[in-house]
C-alpha cells in the first residue's frame, strides 16, 4: 500500500534540497577553476603514453 508522504516530510525534503543546492551554488562561485579544461592536449597524451605502456607487458 502506497502511503503519501506527510506534508512535514515534503517540507523538510524541499528545505534540504533549497539548502544543498545554495551550498553547491556558494562552492561554484568560490572555486578558482576554469570555465573549460585548458590542459586538453598533455592529458591526452598522458592517455596515449599510459595505453602504449600497457601493451607493452
Amino acid at each position: 500500500m502506497n502511503i503519501p508522504p506527510s506534508i512535514n516530510t515534503i517540507i523538510f525534503h524541499q528545505r534540504e534540497y533549497e539548502r544543498l543546492r545554495n551550498k553547491l551554488q556558494e562552492a561554484y562561485e568560490s572555486s578558482s577553476l576554469p570555465e573549460a579544461p585548458s590542459t586538453n592536449a598533455a592529458l591526452h597524451n598522458l592517455l596515449v603514453r599510459l595505453r602504449m605502456r600497457s601493451y607493452e607487458f
